[in-house]
Formats: structure tokens, sequence, C-alpha cells
């Protein structure tokens, strides 16, 4: 017996019909492809998938200070640079969407993040080691510089999380 590779090749739905008149459930409504056979819907799916995943890219940042810091000082993105001079910079246009802290301990303190050296968003704590803001819609173009600062009260070892999307 000796050893063979065998290779087939599926062939391409182009002519299959497909029913773009008729929803999964088949209720009678009406569906959002406009193609008419089935490799086309396939590649409609595709593609119309492919640009919301690049449209809507949601990513998170850290920034956070070592031990005790009260206001005003920034936090820092990297180990050893604070986020004022060392800030971070949007690579592409997007929304600042939510805000999460978390302290060492109990803290009474103000954490802001600041555009472009302005402030835009702020989560507070009042005697809590974490808090939150969400529902957040700050805008930032590609080349924007966010930073963060504790700008009120006081805190041991912030971790500042900011999260939001690219579009």
């Amino acid at each position: 017996m000796s050893d063979q590779l065998f290779f087939s090749r599926t062939q391409r739905a182009t002519g299959t019909p497909f029913e773009p008149t008729r929803t999964p459930d088949y209720n009678g409504g009406t569906s959002p492809f406009v193609s008419i056979e089935a490799q086309s819907a396939i590649e409609e799916s595709y593609y119309r998938s492919k640009a919301f995943t690049l449209a809507y890219a949601r990513f998170s940042i850290s920034a956070s200070e070592n031990g005790n810091i009260s206001a005003v000082k920034y936090l820092s993105y990297a180990a050893t640079n604070p986020s004022n001079t060392s800030p971070f910079i949007w690579p592409r246009s997007g929304k600042l969407t939510e805000l999460s802290v978390s302290t060492d301990g109990n803290a009474t303190a103000t954490f802001t993040v600041d555009k472009n050296g302005v402030s835009v968003a702020s989560v507070s704590l009042a005697g809590a080691s974490s808090g939150f803001v969400s529902g957040l819609s700050v805008s930032f173009s590609a080349g924007d510089k966010m930073s963060c600062e504790i700008s009120s009260g006081a805190s041991k070892s912030p971790l500042l999380v900011q999260f939001g999307v690219f579009e």
C-alpha cells in the first residue's frame, strides 16, 4: 500500500438559492441580507462582522501608583512615569465609556481622567476601597492625550482602569 494524499475541493455555493425574505424563525419578516445566493450571504455576513469588530474594538488601560498618595498627584501608565508627562496617546478615535478604581484599604478620594489636560470624567470613593462609573461617552480623536490623577483626598496604592471603544 502506498502513501497517497487525496485532495477534494468543496464547490462554492454560488448557485444555491438563499431566501432573503425569510427570517430564521420563518415569521415572514424581511432579512437584513441583500444577497440572494448562499455564498454571497456567507460573505456578506463575514464582512459585516469584520467591520463591526474593527469599528467597536473594546479596550482597557490601567494607571496606578504604589504606596500612599494624595491630591494632586498623577497616576502612572508605566512603572515610573506619571501620566501627565507620559500620557496615553489615542491611536485612533474612540470613546471612554467606564472607569473603575480600587485601593489598598478604604479611601476618600476622587480620581479624574484628563483629555489634553482638561478634566473630562471622574470616579469618587467615600470611605470605600472600590468604585466605578459607567455610561460615559467621552469622545477622543487619534492623537489626543489621556492622563489621570487623584484630584482630591488620599489613597493607598490605587488602580484606576479606564474602559472604552475604538471607532
